[in-house]
Parts: structure tokens; sequence; C-alpha cells
């Protein structure tokens, strides 16, 4: 949840906050050779910011400039990471999905072996989180470790190998991602398009099943257990309430 401690665990990992304990990193102390330990790792905050009258371009040469990174590979991460042809485009009129892609491009500057994200894909709209998220996987398919927080269960069924949950500051469980959902209570958004002339008959159907089920805009919201996400479509369909459509989407309990 929020508050958990979740960002202050990456602020301890890159040496800015002072912490009890000990944080290795790569063998090495963060206590002891955080500059070193910095250098191993890209960081893309949650929270971006750019010079918002800056080209892409001219962004990465000026982070290039401050990190003493490679400004040569700008080139090669622009393609990488599908911003070629954003390359003259200001800051200021990129996408959000764009504006990410943009600060892992930075994060990446000086090819690091290691990539903490605090919530990637907390500021995207649906879309760009399935490109951004497709674009992290292949990278850590490419040998890079990611380490990112998170609270959609989405970006940890796709990235994670291990799960850390956190609650006030503390550990309180180490678990794969396939139990977050079962251990964690998590948590699915649905949206779901019917035929104008069906949705009270829909709605009233839903609740009868004991769903909390409203007309939200052009859509039925509900929201159920997220290892029963196709219980309410199924149970429209059982009824003979056609499903036109709908979005999906996980967060935690």
């Amino acid at each position: 949840p929020n508050g958990a401690g979740k960002t202050t665990v990456l602020r301890c990992i890159l040496g800015i906050t002072p912490f009890e304990g000990e944080i290795i990193v790569g063998g090495l102390s963060v206590k002891e050779s955080s500059k070193k330990i910095r250098s191993m790792i890209g960081f893309v905050p949650q929270e971006l910011a750019f010079y918002s009258d800056y080209t892409v371009l001219e962004t990465l040469e000026f982070y290039a400039g401050i990190r003493r990174a490679d400004f040569s590979r700008s080139s090669e991460l622009l393609k990488l990471l599908g911003l070629e042809e954003k390359a003259d485009s200001e800051v200021i009129k990129l996408s959000g999905g764009m504006k990410q892609r943009l600060a892992l491009a930075i994060a990446m500057l000086s090819d690091p072996p290691i990539l903490l994200l605090d919530e990637p894909t907390a500021n995207l709209d649906m879309e760009s989180r399935e490109s951004f998220l497709s674009l992290l996987l292949r990278l850590k398919n490419d040998g890079k470790t990611l380490l990112f927080t998170s609270h959609r269960f989405q970006d940890i069924k796709t990235l994670a190998d291990r799960v850390v949950v956190l609650h006030n500051g503390k550990i309180v469980d180490l678990i794969t991602p396939q139990e977050v959902s079962e251990k964690m209570g998590w948590i699915t958004k649905l949206l779901i398009y019917t035929e104008e002339s069906h949705e009270k008959d829909a709605i009233a159907l839903l609740r009868q099943r004991g769903y909390d089920a409203k007309l939200d805009g052009t859509g039925i919201f509900v929201r159920v257990p997220s290892i029963q996400k196709i219980d309410p479509i199924n149970a429209l369909l059982s009824a003979g309430i056609k499903v036109i459509d709908f979005e999906v989407e996980e967060e935690s309990g």
C-alpha cells in the first residue's frame, strides 16, 4: 500500500537516504561504496522532471553531461526504446508513455546492469502501460536486473520473479508472483460494456449475484477478486446479455 516504504527502499539502495542495517549490491556495501554502486544502477523515478522546452535529444545530451555518460549511445537508445522519431520533439509535446521511455533512456545512458524503477506504470494509460511493460520485459530477457515497486498486479505478473511485500516499512512476506493475488487479496476493476438497452438488467443481475455493480459513464463498473475476474462476464453471458467489450485494471486490495 501507499506509505509502505517502497520508494524509501530504493532511495536507501541509491545511498541517498540514511538507514540502519546493511544493503549489498554486487558484493559492495551501500554505506561504504555508494558512488561505485550508483554507477551500476539506472534509476527511473515515479515523478518525472524534464526541461519542457528541450528536445528529446537535447535532454539526453544534458543528462549525459551531468552523469559523464557516453552520449554516443543516444542513437542506439532512441532506436531501442522506440523514441527515434521523437528525437527532435520538445519534451512538453510527448505523451506520458513517451516521457516514461525518455526517463528509461536517461537511466540507461551508462548501460547499467541494474535498473531501479519506482512504480513505472503508475501514470500511464492502459495502452501505454502494456507497451512499456513489453519494453521492460525485453530488457529483462536481455539480461538487465529489474528492481521495481508497484501496486499493480499486471506489473508483477509480467515482470517479477520474486515479490517482497512491505507494510509500515517492514518486510511481511516473500512470495512468488503467482501467490500475490491469492495471498494479498488483490482486486480487479472491471468496466463492462453491454448494449444500452441491457444496462439496467445487467446491473440488476450482477447485484443479485453479490457484486457491487454500478453505471460508470458508458460502462458497468465492478470490483472482484483478481482470481475471479471472468465470473461477472460469464454471469452476463449465461443470462443472455451480450458483452460488447470490457476493460481490466488490477490493483492492490
